[in-house]
């Protein structure tokens, strides 16, 4: 987790950093060829959409877990008890 939400931090700084009017060039030879910062954003945006989805995903997979034992905690049994 640690590194999905520092992944996502980056991200979001290399945007910034486009948004303030940085570039990024691609190159040879230490000489640019090409300006690449459209497709950088491109990739960094689709960094961070799916870092959120998988965060997201992690957070309701242990949250409904939470659900289930604090349920089971209040019935006095477990979910996988036969039901009566």
């Amino acid at each position: 987790m640690f590194h999905l939400r520092r992944q996502r931090s980056r991200a979001q700084d290399a945007l910034w950093l486009l948004d303030q009017g940085f570039t990024i060039h691609d190159g040879r030879d230490g000489a640019p060829t090409a300006d690449a910062s459209d497709r950088w954003r491109r990739e960094q945006a689709t960094v961070i959409d799916e870092v959120n989805h998988l965060l997201e995903l992690y957070d309701r997979i242990n949250l409904r877990s939470s659900e289930f034992v604090a349920a089971e905690r209040k019935t006095g049994r477990r979910s996988t008890d036969p039901q009566d």
